[in-house]
C-alpha cells in the first residue's frame, strides 16, 4: 500500500472482519475522516508470481496525521475495510483506468465525476517488494495471499449518505454506500 505523503511505500495487513462486498453499505458515522482508496488487488500465485488481478477499494479512516509514521503503522496505515471484486482472466493491468464517480443520498442525476487515475506501478514489482518486506521477519506470501496494490487516485473522503461507484474498465466496476 503506497500513500502519496510517505517517502517509500509501507505494508500493512488485510483482517477478515473488515471485508464488505460489493453493493454494501458501510457504517462510518464514528470515522474521523473517511475515505476510499481505489485499488488493484493482487493474488499471489505459487512461485510467488502475480496469478490473478481485481479491482479493490480500500476503506480508510485518515483521522491520524501522516506525519506520525508509528502511528500509522500502529493503525494499520488506517485500514478499516476492504471490497474486492471479481478476478478478471488475462487482463493488461496498463489498460485499466479507473474513474470513481459520487452520487449523495441516492441522487443518480446529480452523479459526479471526482477522480480518475491509472496504476502506478507493475503488479509484479508490487508482490516483490511485499515479499521482501516480509522476509527478514520470517514471513513469506503464500499461493493464495490477495495485496492490495496502493491506490491509483489519490485517497476520496466520503461522508455518510454518499455512494460511490467506480469503473476500472476492462477489471469491471464496484460500489458501495456509506451510512
Amino acid at each position: 500500500v503506497a500513500h502519496h505523503r510517505l517517502a517509500e511505500s509501507e505494508v500493512g495487513y488485510l483482517v477478515d472482519s473488515g471485508l464488505a462486498h460489493d453493493g454494501s453499505t458501510v457504517e462510518i458515522a464514528d470515522w474521523v475522516a473517511p475515505a476510499v482508496e481505489v485499488e488493484l488487488a493482487v493474488r499471489v500465485g505459487p512461485d510467488g508470481e502475480v496469478a490473478g488481478l481485481a479491482p479493490a477499494l480500500e476503506l480508510v479512516d485518515l483521522g491520524e496525521p501522516f506525519a506520525d509514521i508509528e502511528a500509522a503503522l500502529g493503525g494499520n496505515i488506517w485500514q478499516r475495510g476492504v471490497v474486492f471484486g471479481e478476478e478478471v482472466p488475462g487482463i493488461d493491468p496498463w489498460s485499466m483506468v479507473a474513474v470513481v464517480t459520487r452520487t449523495r443520498d441516492g441522487a443518480e442525476s446529480d452523479a459526479e465525476t471526482l477522480a480518475e487515475g491509472r496504476l502506478g506501478e507493475d503488479p509484479a514489482s508490487t508482490v516483490a517488494f511485499a515479499s521482501a518486506f516480509l522476509a527478514p521477519h520470517g514471513v513469506a506470501l503464500a499461493a493464495g495471499d490477495r495485496i492490495i496494490a496502493g491506490s491509483v487516485v489519490a485517497p476520496v473522503a466520503v461522508a455518510p449518505g454518499d455512494a460511490l461507484f467506480v469503473d476500472f474498465g476492462p477489471l469491471g466496476h464496484l460500489r458501495i454506500t456509506f451510512a
